[in-house]
């Protein structure tokens, strides 16, 4: 896991968590190496809907932490095989193209969850009292026959 800085606020644990998802599945880092700060200022950029993570510019979306991690898992292979080929530049390009990728697909992650809190909420509130049928128990109509010459054979 990642060492946390003690000058950071607190809250922030699902952030590390997801810079620790990158770095170790996109940059191989080991745990003595961290994404920079610009890298980060990508990262948030990409949760605030907007070019990098400035706190001057105010962003159009707000995606939780959760969203981006979910968006970068579901997105890891096609990251890993468009990025195997290329060479960056810094570790800042590098992020720009990865943020690039997912951001394509993480309104679709955040409409799913919110599909799913959705459909767990109501099915929450459904009424399983009359889901329960108790009806009639089967009788028969006609006797059964035995025929006593075949109980013989067995």
């Amino acid at each position: 896991m990642r060492a946390k800085p003690n000058r950071e606020p607190k809250g922030n644990d699902e952030f590390y968590e997801l810079c620790a998802y990158i770095e170790k599945e996109f940059y191989g880092y080991d745990e003595n190496q961290h994404l920079k700060k610009p890298a980060c200022l990508w990262l948030r950029g990409l949760m605030n809907g907007k070019e990098a993570g400035w706190v001057e510019v105010n962003g159009v979306s707000n995606y939780p932490i959760k969203v981006a991690l979910i968006a970068f898992q579901i997105n890891r292979n096609k990251i890993l095989n468009t990025i195997q080929n290329l060479d960056f530049k810094s570790e800042e390009a590098k992020m720009k193209y990865i943020c690039s990728i997912v951001s394509h697909d993480i309104d679709n992650v955040y409409m799913r969850l919110k599909r799913v809190e959705k459909t767990e909420e109501n099915i929450d509130k459904l009424d399983t009292n009359i889901l329960s049928h108790n009806g009639g128990e089967y009788q028969k109509k006609t006797e059964e026959l035995r025929n006593k010459r075949l109980n013989e054979l067995w």
